[in-house]
């Protein structure tokens, strides 16, 4: 799956994403808003110092690029991919502003938050009529997005698996932390909520369409 072929997809078109940085295969799909996006997490290992399969030693400083991989990546949906901090996400560049590459593989980048815009989780939210609710939060979990709730990642290791989801976007808040979408079984929040830089969240990557279908 590249962006060209996104282009041609049409709505609900599934394929499979090939990273050619270690071979490693995601499931990608034609969502509601005309972008094709990852539904599996990233378990790309990089973008900064490895924290191995416990996160052990993770810092708790907002510029450090750290991740930890769980080796919780058996290519389904449900699989938890690696726990990024944002600078990882961000793959070292927290300075870029626009489309960011981050830690995805080329041609796919991380999408934004605190907006409409295309490419935003809130435009994703806004395609398929997710509210701010437990709603909201089953169809952002459901067929065909597949958000999970991967827990996270800090220096007391990871936590929460299976009660809260949050994923990183590339929109900064401030100096010190960054928007994200998360989810619970309460809420599916892809505008105001942010974590600290440091925090280890999952990723998932888009490749924009010139069109929407």
């Amino acid at each position: 799956m590249t962006s060209a072929i996104c282009n041609a997809s049409t709505e609900n078109e599934t394929k499979q994403l090939k990273d050619t940085r270690d071979n490693k295969l995601y499931w990608v799909t034609k969502l509601k808003d005309g972008n094709c996006w990852m539904t599996q997490n990233l378990a790309y290992n990089g973008g900064g110092t490895s924290r191995g399969t416990n996160c052990s030693g993770w810092t708790n400083d907002n510029t450090v690029a750290q991740y930890c991989n769980p080796g919780h990546t058996n290519g389904d949906h449900a699989s938890r991919g690696n726990y990024y901090s944002w600078p990882a996400a961000m793959n070292g560049d927290t300075f870029a502003t626009g489309t960011v590459q981050g830690i995805c593989s080329n041609g796919w980048h991380l999408p934004t938050s605190n907006n409409t815009a295309k490419g935003s989780f809130d435009g994703l939210t806004t395609a398929y009529g997710a509210g701010n609710n437990s709603a909201g939060s089953t169809i952002m979990r459901g067929s065909p997005m597949y958000f999970q709730y991967s827990g996270n990642a800090g220096s007391g290791g990871i936590s929460n698996v299976g009660s809260d989801g949050w994923y990183w976007s590339s929109t900064p808040r401030g100096s010190t932390s960054a928007y994200s979408l998360y989810l619970n079984s309460s809420y599916a929040i892809p505008s105001n909520n942010y974590g600290i830089r440091y925090d280890g969240f999952s990723v998932r990557c888009l490749a924009l369409t010139t069109t929407t279908n």
